[in-house]
């Protein structure tokens, strides 16, 4: 591609020199280190819509995200830049989320592999039952002193999946991020095969496995590699700090065949690493790729000037680690020109006190409490806000909750339509029993012995046999034939249904119509509201099977038959980011979030609390002469804290308690020291007795 005249070109229009320059940088290798608020998305978007433009066919890019919400903002911000005829034949788009863009590769050649044809997708919480119940099958070690430390099934979950995500033995990652356990490893390698061998035999596969899948087919199929470095002609990685080993390794091996793969990203933001991500994939991208071209994109066109400079100062006391970069300016010259704050406050007390105070003068002043954030490292710290803020009658929300798919209505639903996709799947019967009025853990237990013969057997169908039935009693033998008789229906709706009917959301109907309604009745306080989710869930299939929400990249990549159409639902389901129904955000209503939940948002007013050693940064980040010191987890949360100042768009407080009635005296946070220079644009401000406003 030729360089153009930028006021002729369309795409070009409106951009700064820097975004031009990354958008008509020729394909090869580029990495774009990409500064907060420096329209990052904007200059990706532009790149992507400026090859399609000039001839690439849309089936030959592959466009990496880590949110599913960034992937439909892209696919939006391209169509309005003219790409929608280019991107109209849904069956051509690869974009989204490394997970989702697995599961499409593996439903293709899973097969080579040993998955079946009608694989499901755990969601984290199933993963984790099924963990636990491979764990209650291996006995843990003992010595003659004390029994050995053996791990609560969440914490076995976190430490596989770094595991993979880092290509490492389990020996290896217990050793940097769980020594204690380093005894333990032959037993749990134990727990892991078991794991991983009755996944395989009901068919499912979790988060990492798809990753693991996508990575072996590269490796160990030479004609998937070939055909996938032969399909996709250029590479586009958004976030490309937060990629994992394994995720950087598919890129950048797939990426061998036309060598055109751009990374964007910054690495000042990475702040994923107890996920798995590894900060030196951006870093050493040059490395990896010596003719690479480095672009920077460092105007701040989110925050003020004096927010900005702000942010520098964090950066350049430690630029060694951090990739070499010119220093950010802010391309704003509307700013109030209010000098971020630092306050002391006496204790943890007193600074929820402050802050709300401080709030109640803002919005008074015409700030929408929408636009305030308050933003803390762990959600514990947020304990004194939220009964301060409710004591003032301040509407606030709480930027958690649990994925759509994790709630126990959704999975209860959904288990009827995975059983009707997948009979072999275990974890969806011992859902579904769960559900029998009057059957207890001991009738449970017999109907999945027998269960698991059939399966065992190879019946393609299971049932209840008479000889069981008559051994369960008159109520609860009711409720199961029904049961079961409600699966039969689910499943000849399903022989008898056309792509066209939106068939996820006829049979989630009426399973909610023929079961769940009455079920959640006498099993939850607040039966509507369930009720209502998983009607809004049905309206949600019904918008996916007719476009109307946008593009959706993952049923596009599967053809259209009945099965293929409900397999996508489930999968889109389990992968998707909807948060919880009933936690609503769009009101107006102050915000409270961790840093982490807090990337990539903005407010026009943030406070930063809890700024102590042992809380911002975390304790297990800190120097310990009992043990190793851990700079790269030091290094990571003062990443950390970059993200969180640069959250802000007008004004920022960062707030430090000097006391607290758990630990006493606290020291404040190491990283405001290194903003204590008397040139840095920071306020101090000390609160030494309870009083209105600063």
């Amino acid at each position: 591609m030729k360089d153009a005249d930028r006021s002729k070109d369309p795409l070009l229009a409106g951009l700064s020199d820097e975004q031009a320059a990354v958008v008509l940088s020729p394909p090869a290798p580029l990495l774009v280190l990409a500064g907060a608020g420096s329209g990052k998305t904007r200059a990706l978007t532009h790149r992507v819509a400026y090859f399609l433009s000039h001839g690439v066919a849309p089936e030959r890019v592959l466009l990496v995200t880590f949110t599913n919400q960034a992937a439909r903002s892209l696919l939006a911000r391209l169509s309005a830049l003219g790409c929608g005829r280019a991107l109209a034949d849904r069956e051509s788009l690869w974009v989204g989320t490394f997970h989702h863009l697995a599961l499409r590769v593996l439903r293709v050649h899973g097969y080579r592999m040993g998955l079946p044809e009608r694989f499901v997708v755990l969601d984290r919480s199933e993963s984790s039952d099924l963990l636990t119940s491979c764990m209650e099958d291996v006995q843990p070690p003992r010595s003659s002193l004390r029994e050995r430390p053996w791990p609560r099934p969440g914490q076995l979950q976190s430490l596989l999946s770094l595991s993979l995500n880092a290509e490492q033995t389990l020996e290896q990652t217990l050793s940097s991020h769980a020594p204690e356990l380093l005894e333990s490893v032959s037993q749990l390698s134990q727990v892991y095969d078991r794991y991983t061998a009755r996944k395989l035999r009901m068919g499912l596969c979790d988060f990492d496995d798809l990753l693991l899948g996508w990575r072996l087919l590269l490796c160990d199929q030479p004609a998937v590699r070939d055909e996938q470095r032969g399909r996709f002609q250029h590479l586009f990685v958004d976030e490309f700090q937060d990629t994992s080993r394994i995720q950087s390794a598919i890129v950048e091996d797939i990426a061998q065949g036309y060598r055109s793969v751009t990374a964007v990203g910054d690495d000042a933001q990475s702040i994923y690493g107890f996920r798995g991500a590894h900060v030196g994939n951006i870093q050493g991208f040059a490395s990896r790729w010596p003719d690479a071209r480095v672009l920077y994109l460092s105007t701040n066109y989110r925050s003020a000037p004096e927010i900005v400079s702000l942010s520098n100062q964090s950066v350049a006391r430690h630029a060694a680690a951090f990739a070499p970069r010119p220093p950010m300016r802010s391309g704003r010259d509307d700013a109030l020109k209010l000098s971020p704050a630092l306050v002391a406050l006496p204790d943890v007390r007193l600074q929820a006190r402050f802050v709300v105070q401080r709030i109640v003068e803002r919005i008074a002043a015409g700030v929408p409490a929408r636009d305030i954030a308050i933003l803390y490292r762990s959600h514990r710290h947020a304990r004194e806000l939220q009964v301060e803020l409710l004591r003032c009658q301040l509407p606030f929300v709480v930027r958690s909750g649990q994925r759509v798919s994790e709630q126990a209505h959704v999975r209860d639903a959904l288990s009827f339509l995975r059983l009707c996709h997948n009979p072999h799947d275990r974890i969806a019967w011992t859902r579904i029993l769960r559900q029998v009025a009057g059957l207890g853990d001991t009738g449970r237990a017999r109907i999945l012995a027998e269960l698991d013969e059939q399966l065992a057997a190879g019946v393609p169908i299971p049932d209840v046999s008479d000889r069981l039935l008559r051994s369960v009693r008159g109520d609860s033998k009711r409720a199961l034939l029904r049961m079961f008789a409600l699966l039969a229906e689910l499943r000849e709706l399903s022989r008898r249904s056309q792509p066209s009917d939106q068939l996820p959301a006829r049979l989630l109907a009426h399973v909610i119509e023929r079961h769940y309604h009455d079920y959640a009745q006498r099993a939850f306080a607040d039966a509507e509201q369930r009720i209502t989710d998983l009607e809004g869930l049905c309206r949600t299939s019904n918008e996916r099977a007719t476009g109307s929400s946008g593009s959706n990249a993952q049923q596009a990549a599967l053809p259209l038959g009945p099965s293929d159409v409900l397999s996508a639902f489930l999968a889109s389901t389990t992968l998707g980011e909807a948060r919880d129904p009933g936690a609503r955000d769009d009101r107006d209503a102050v915000v409270l979030s961790t840093v982490h939940q807090a990337k990539g948002l903005e407010w026009r007013l943030v406070f930063v609390i809890w700024l102590c050693d042992g809380h911002f940064p975390a304790a297990p980040a800190l120097p310990d002469p009992r043990r190793a010191s851990d700079a790269a987890g030091l290094a990571e949360e003062r990443r950390l804290f970059y993200v969180a100042i640069t959250r802000a768009r007008d004004e920022l407080y960062l707030c430090y308690p000097q006391t607290s009635g758990q630990s006493g005296l606290l020291r404040r946070s190491r990283f405001l020291d290194d903003l204590d220079d008397p040139t840095a644009p920071l306020e101090r401000w000390r609160i030494e007795v309870e009083q209105p406003g600063a």
